[in-house]
């Protein structure tokens, strides 16, 4: 209860706080189900992620949210903490019916399906999706493949076909909040074969719910987009395309790498992070002890999930339900824009779950009788406090950017995005907001944020984020002491790295109009060096102009600058 007083954070922005097509309320769900799920953030469908995005109703959500209740904090959170207590307890329901029609010998010890929704619940990956308010098109998405999963069981376990009909329906609607949904096309006809005592053909039969609603999503989608899953994008950047400049060994070795994190994760949630960008998941190969271990962890476990298929073990399908869930966020089939996150395995780790559940509940038990439940009380009270513990740890970082970032920097000190945001969240949450004539406590604090965003430079020397900001904590730092000629090595420094930035060019402009003898002398010889390093540049004259031209406004009869501007003209 305690996210009730948190922020909106992140991306809480692009799906709701300034997305047009949200404040629009009602009126605004015909744009929101009729167009690419970034315009209502941009005004316009943009390319900034492979394949593009349409996931309308998680964002139609939070229109009908506006229209009814306002934009509130508390209110966005609390629907996001009844969603997930849903998620929990159909996910109860579920494990309930599976197992209790399964072949395993029953026994009067701790509920399978208790443990399972119990250590579900308490899991420490599942923060982010409940505390940040985004989080809710994950939250809402397993809702409804767990619901399809219900009405699914409900037709395997009789003889009436009715019940594939809301199996299509309530699948349709998770297609629809969020594609992920997609991977239960092959969960729904294994529960048939696993757990349900039932003919080959029904489990053929209820296959084709699933297979339906995706047609028709994917034709929507194309209707809506105008291609399925087109991989160019508008601006091909690290932070969008973490794998930019890898080989395709690298590629596979760092996502085969990133597999075995997300499989320790899920018993082992420990350290956990908003931010796997680049590179706090370093660059992989082949020859690398974590990719071996990672490759031999997923061939062992899709040999057991191949050897339980044929005598219908449960061990097998939580292998195959947490392989398959995660194969769509995995980097392997189709881009995702990051090495991975907690919020991608919010649907996978119910399988993982789900084979502790089992272990506790049900194989220690019957394998070693009353030793053996001895054993269970205690790893299921272990996870239950590791994981609560780890939880209530975990809540307090998604309280306000600051916060985030704050968590985030201890863990991700190798991540550009980490960095320039623990950068971002000084400047604008305490150096902004502290009193000018503290100058002592602002000069740290400018000082604190140059460190971070000099590392996240240091990371990503293209990151334009990073080197915007850079520009900006220079200029700060020039308030204090003064020193116009460590400025404008800086800013040199930067423009030999990219020549846009329109930042630098207006403080320039206003370093002009300063009119200062110092200053001047200065600026001279930065427009002099700035302009002689893009004059010797092919298809770079026009810039050379512009900074000669910079340099003629404050020093017209310099001769050096003269002879640079007409040489450019």
């Amino acid at each position: 209860m305690s996210t009730l007083s948190f922020d909106y954070v992140l991306d809480d922005k692009i799906v709701y706080t300034e997305n047009a097509y949200v404040k629009d309320g009602f009126s605004g769900i015909k744009k929101i189900l009729s167009t690419e799920s970034f315009e209502g953030y941009f005004g316009e469908q943009k390319k900034l992620v492979a394949g593009a995005r349409y996931r309308p109703l998680s964002i139609a959500s939070f229109a009908v949210e506006f229209a009814l209740l306002g934009q509130s904090e508390r209110t966005s959170h609390l629907i996001n903490l009844l969603l997930y207590a849903f998620n929990c307890l159909l996910l109860f329901r579920i494990f309930a019916m599976l197992y209790n029609h399964s072949s395993y010998e029953r026994n009067k010890f701790l509920s399978v399906a208790f443990i399972g929704a119990m250590i579900f619940a308490a899991h420490p990956l599942h923060v982010e999706v409940v505390a940040n308010v985004k989080g809710r098109d994950e939250i809402l998405t397993l809702l409804a493949c767990l619901g399809s999963t219900y009405f699914a069981i409900r037709y395997l376990l009789s003889d009436k076909v009715l019940w594939l009909l809301p199996t299509f329906i309530v699948f349709f609607i998770g297609v629809m909040t969020k594609e992920n949904t997609v991977t239960f096309m092959a969960i729904l006809p294994l529960l048939g074969w696993y757990f349900c005592k039932t003919d080959i053909k029904k489990v053929a039969l209820v296959a084709i719910p699933g297979v339906l609603a995706t047609l028709l999503y994917l034709y929507i989608r194309f209707q809506v987009i105008g291609h399925f899953l087109e991989g160019s994008v508008d601006d091909v950047d690290l932070l969008n395309d973490p794998f930019k400049g890898m080989s395709v060994g690298e590629k596979f070795a760092t996502i085969t790498y990133t597999l075995g994190l997300y499989f320790k994760l899920m018993f082992f949630p420990h350290p956990l992070t908003h931010d796997y960008y680049p590179y706090h998941i370093p660059i992989m190969n082949w020859a690398k002890g974590g990719t071996l271990v990672s490759l031999a962890l997923y061939l062992g476990l899709a040999g057991l999930a191949i050897y339980g298929l044929f005598k219908k073990h449960i061990v097998s399908f939580c292998i195959v339900f947490f392989m398959a869930t995660l194969s769509i966020t995995s980097n392997l089939f189709f881009p995702v824009g990051t090495f991975m996150n907690e919020r991608f395995v919010y649907a996978s780790s119910a399988g993982s779950v789900l084979f502790m559940a089992w272990v506790i509940g049900h194989y220690l038990p019957v394998k070693f009788g009353s030793k053996g439940k001895m054993i269970s009380m205690a790893l299921f009270a272990l996870f239950m406090i590791g994981y609560t513990a780890k939880t209530i740890w975990r809540t307090p970082a998604w309280k306000s950017m600051y916060n985030l970032n704050a968590y985030a920097i201890k863990v991700s000190t190798n991540s550009a995005r980490a960095n320039a945001l623990m950068a971002t969240a000084i400047y604008e949450q305490q150096y902004l907001k502290t009193n000018s004539s503290e100058r002592e406590l602002r000069e740290q604090l400018i000082d604190e944020a140059r460190f971070y965003v000099d590392r996240a430079v240091e990371i990503h020397p293209l990151y334009s984020s990073a080197l915007n900001l850079r520009a900006g904590v220079m200029a700060e730092q020039y308030k204090f002491d003064r020193d116009v000629k460590k400025l404008l090595d800086g800013f040199l420094e930067m423009l030999k790295v990219k020549s846009n930035f329109s930042y630098i060019d207006e403080y320039l402009q206003y370093l002009n109009n300063k009119n200062n003898q110092d200053i001047n002398f200065a600026l001279v010889s930065f427009y002099y060096d700035i302009g002689s390093f893009y004059r010797i540049r092919q298809g770079a004259k026009s810039i050379s102009n512009k900074y000669f031209r910079m340099g003629l406004e404050i020093a017209p009869s310099n001769p050096q600058l003269r002879e640079g501007y007409d040489a450019t003209r």
